[in-house]
């Protein structure tokens, strides 16, 4: 590539540096000299601006894929070490709740739980009888039906409990009708009651409203219950009548005879 040459105000022909360089001390030539210098002075310093803006700029993009790599290994990094902290937690997580869980099915097993679905329990419904009496027993419906020498009567189901020894509570209200020794007739009495109700092959093991243990003498080859009353309107439950029947084998009993002697 030749050399830049420069236009001379004088003559008007075109010369390179040098040749107005060895001629600046002449007068006739010590103008295009000035000029020349000039504008190879300013050609020199723009074309360092150039070169320092593009070495700038490269070391500017460098830098920025320098911290872009940078970023998106320490990214890699995090992700990494956050998918195997995840996975960790997820591990833990799933262990403490398999342990909650089997506590938690260890827990409801020593629980009496409410049976809100009895019918369920349809199995269990039948024909009772005892001595003076038959009971049948409807978990479908939800009744309690007693006929015998009384006019039959009726209860419905109010709540259903089932005991860690597979024992059921059935609570229950109905009118008893029964005929008073007053001369007046029939009677009629808003009756709380409460059935204790053990399946067959099951022993009740605990008497659950007071936490006694009791020795279950009754034959377990049949479905058995005895039952309570309450004097309080269903609130509270005097089971422990009904309880002492399986103690003593008394579950074949006449339990209305109990609920006549309340109502009078």
């Amino acid at each position: 590539m030749g050399q830049k040459k420069y236009i001379s105000q004088r003559t008007r022909t075109t010369h390179t540096y040098s040749f107005y360089r060895q001629r600046r001390n002449d007068p006739n030539w010590r103008a295009d000299y000035l000029e020349a210098r000039t504008q190879r002075q300013r050609h020199i310093l723009f074309t360092l601006i150039i070169i320092l803006a593009l070495m700038l700029f490269g070391v500017i993009g460098y830098g920025k894929r320098a911290t872009s790599l940078l970023d998106r290994s320490s990214q890699s990094s995090q992700s990494t070490a956050v998918e195997n902290t995840s996975r960790q937690d997820s591990n833990t997580s799933s262990t403490n709740q398999t342990v909650t869980s089997e506590h938690r099915s260890t827990e409801d097993t020593q629980k009496t739980v409410v049976v809100n679905n009895y019918q369920r329990y349809s199995i269990y419904s039948g024909e009772y009888g005892s001595e003076t009496q038959t009971y049948s027993l409807d978990f479908s419906s939800g009744k309690l039906l007693t006929t015998g020498p009384q006019k039959q009567q009726i209860f419905y189901f109010d709540k259903v409990m089932v005991h860690p020894d597979k024992s059921l509570v059935i609570n229950m209200h109905g009118n008893y009708h029964y005929n008073a020794y007053d001369g007046k007739g029939e009677h009629i009495k808003l009756v709380y009651l409460s059935v204790l109700f053990a399946p067959h092959e099951r022993k009740i093991t605990k008497n659950w409203q007071t936490g006694e243990s009791i020795e279950d003498m009754t034959n377990t080859v049949v479905n058995r219950f005895s039952i309570a009353l309450s004097n309080d309107g269903g609130k509270v439950f005097q089971m422990a009548p009904a309880y002492a029947a399986f103690a003593t084998n008394q579950t074949a009993g006449d339990s209305l005879a109990l609920i006549y002697s309340e109502a009078n």
